[in-house]
């Protein structure tokens, strides 16, 4: 079995690893590091959870020590791009745990919080910054940080970043490195865009694959229609006029191209359910309820609790209580103790695109069932 000591690793980060009970490398570090040791360009495919942070982060960290050399005010020498705030500061503690025993400095930048700390933090420069793009952007453009001495760039869950829209922000970015750079791709798949993108942004990498290969449900039924792309959306709404198509999901792309379909069949008379959202908050969750707010720029109705904190069954049967109830739902229930209701009387049809949400309890949390949401 490999041990990391085999990998070229230095001193410090051996005892960083050891202390957190690391011995031994997954594939992805143990394809991964010696390359990327070696100043190589790499793309690598994995999926979240087989260590692919560790795969980057030890070489880079490695790398870095060997030239022992402050970066320069409102600069950094690593940049790791990042889809979400999330993940931005999982990779941030990951670096600061695998480089506690070397002089190394760390910084997470990501939107939706002040700017104004973030800016602090870059004015001596930093060593490794791990960003989102769009806050990324917001410092670039404002001169609270350039770009221009960045040795080594990560692109970590490329596949993630251009579903949520972020190709055209990833193209102003790399304009502003520079062309003499090693460049580490990382993905959990590998489509064509993600090809296209290691094309443009890697030299001669090595590639590393230790993804799963992808699997469909067995009792779901595949198919597909040859169409040409003007006319997806119209066919789409052609099928969900369908009503045997009750409940449908759609998958895009990207986030914008979610947002013309939405707009398509909002134009075609197609649209998604009413229904009633009900957050449970605790009192330590209060700033993430005003966090919620502001993101949504909606003020959530307090609706005064008169749940026992007891029993969770009596919390359950409560909630439910809150809400519309399904007539056929209420009939088994009921038959199920022993008692009989009125089966509910025939009623209108109604067109799928107007029929009302219907409810399920999921973990604790209220979850609406929506029919023909799309």
């Amino acid at each position: 079995m490999p041990h990391f000591s085999d990998l070229g690793l230095s001193a410090p980060i051996l005892g960083a690893l050891a202390a957190e009970g690391y011995t031994a490398p997954t594939p992805i570090q143990f394809q991964a590091i010696p390359p990327v040791l070696g100043g190589r360009d790499l793309c690598g495919i994995a999926q979240t959870g087989t260590g692919k942070t560790a795969a980057f982060a030890l070489p880079i960290l490695e790398r870095l020590a060997t030239v022992p050399r402050r970066a320069a005010p409102h600069t950094c020498r690593v940049l790791v791009l990042s889809p979400t705030r999330e993940l931005a500061s999982q990779i941030a503690d990951s670096f600061r745990v695998y480089g506690a025993g070397m002089p190394l400095s760390t910084a997470v930048v990501f939107g939706g919080v002040p700017i104004g700390p973030q800016r602090q933090k870059l004015t001596r420069g930093v060593d490794i910054l791990v960003a989102t793009p769009g806050r990324l952007l917001e410092l670039t453009d404002t001169r609270s940080l350039t770009l221009s001495s960045v040795q080594v760039l990560v692109l970590d869950e490329a596949d993630r970043m251009l579903d949520l829209g972020f190709i055209h922000a990833l193209k102003r970015i790399v304009k502003l490195l520079p062309r003499q750079r090693q460049t580490l791709l990382f993905s959990a798949t590998m489509p064509r865009p993600i090809a296209a993108l290691a094309e443009d942004y890697l030299t001669d990498p090595v590639k590393v694959v230790v993804a799963p290969s992808a699997t469909t449900v067995e009792r779901v039924q595949q198919g597909v229609v040859f169409v040409p792309s003007d006319r997806k959306r119209d066919l789409l709404a052609t099928l969900l006029r369908d009503p045997v198509l009750e409940r449908v999901l759609v998958f895009t792309r990207t986030k914008h191209g979610a947002d013309r379909v939405v707009r398509h069949l909002v134009g075609a008379g197609i649209e998604g359910a009413a229904g009633t959202a009900i957050a449970f908050c605790s009192d330590e969750e209060r700033p993430y309820l005003r966090d919620i707010e502001k993101l949504t720029r909606c003020s959530l109705r307090a609706i005064p609790s008169k749940i026992p904190a007891a029993r969770n069954d009596s919390i359950e049967r409560q909630a439910k209580a809150m809400l519309p109830r399904d007539a056929g739902l209420a009939s088994r229930q009921a038959s199920a103790r022993g008692r009989t209701t009125p089966a509910p009387q025939p009623a209108t049809a109604v067109p799928p695109a107007q029929r009302p949400a219907r409810w399920r309890f999921v973990s604790g949390v209220l979850a609406p069932r929506v029919v023909n949401q799309t």
